[in-house]
């Protein structure tokens, strides 16, 4: 116990802002495999949802010394990027189909709200990690375990 006391006083708040990054890369990957994936199984990968776990699992990892928590930001947001880009490998030809007799009002109702909504929140994760490779994760104070 006064291990898990002794974590969460070290840290600090570019920790937590690649926690929540990580938590809407998930939401991405939910939306993506139980909506996305069960309607249209002929754009979907199976890579982009399992890659934001591999990044949560290397970032705690990571993060459990304080000399190697400055790069766990690093590979989460590595693998949250290479799922985004796995992720519009998978899903751009239904962007293309959607779009291929114009951009207007019709076609713009005929895009999926899952489709919409996990490249909201992929965009949204990808971005939020690299802003905290920048922020400092561990406290002054933080002893090297």
């Amino acid at each position: 116990m006064d291990f898990i006391k002794k974590y969460f006083n070290g840290r600090n708040y570019g920790y937590y802002v690649a926690l929540s990054a990580l938590a809407l890369s998930i939401v991405a990957v939910i939306i993506y495999a139980a909506d996305f994936g069960a309607k249209f199984s002929d754009y979907f990968s199976v890579t982009p949802v399992w890659l934001p776990f591999l990044g949560l699992a290397g970032f705690l990892g990571l993060s459990l010394d304080c000399r190697t928590a400055k790069y766990a930001p690093v590979f989460a947001w590595a693998c949250v990027f290479l799922s985004l880009l796995i992720y519009a490998n998978a899903v751009y030809m239904y962007f293309a189909e959607v779009f291929y007799s114009g951009v207007n009002a019709e076609t713009l109702a005929m895009l999926s709200p899952s489709f919409v909504a996990g490249s909201v929140f992929y965009l949204l994760g990808a971005i939020v990690c690299n802003v905290a490779i920048w922020l400092k994760q561990t406290k002054d104070n933080a002893k090297a375990d």
